[in-house]
């Protein structure tokens, strides 16, 4: 739990966000990450300073997911990476994968 190394970094074409992990939150196959937005532009403009929340979940060969949190995935205020899990829904990966590791 905490964490602040890294880059995060989410986007297509010309929308794009950058974020440094200000909280990382591991449980068994599935990691949270809040990262305060130090760059973001086109559907995402003047986001910086707000907080990316998102997490993965690794289930192997059967298909890794992208877990949302309900309503928002962008906040004004940092919000604990652990307390994301129960507001959170999955979005299947399309190709790629993911690896959490505790």
């Amino acid at each position: 739990q905490g964490g602040n190394g890294g880059v995060l970094r989410l986007g297509q074409g010309q929308t794009e966000i950058v974020a440094h992990p200000v909280d990382v939150c591991v449980v068994d196959n599935t990691a949270f990450v809040v990262g305060e937005i130090t760059h973001s532009s086109g559907d995402f403009a003047n986001a910086e300073g707000f907080f990316l929340l998102f997490g993965f979940q690794d289930n192997g060969k059967d298909g890794d997911f992208i877990l949302v949190p309900f309503s928002f995935f962008i906040s004004p205020v940092q919000i604990p990476a652990c307390d994301l899990a129960p507001f959170s829904f999955p979005v299947p990966l399309d190709r790629g994968s993911y690896q959490v590791k505790p």
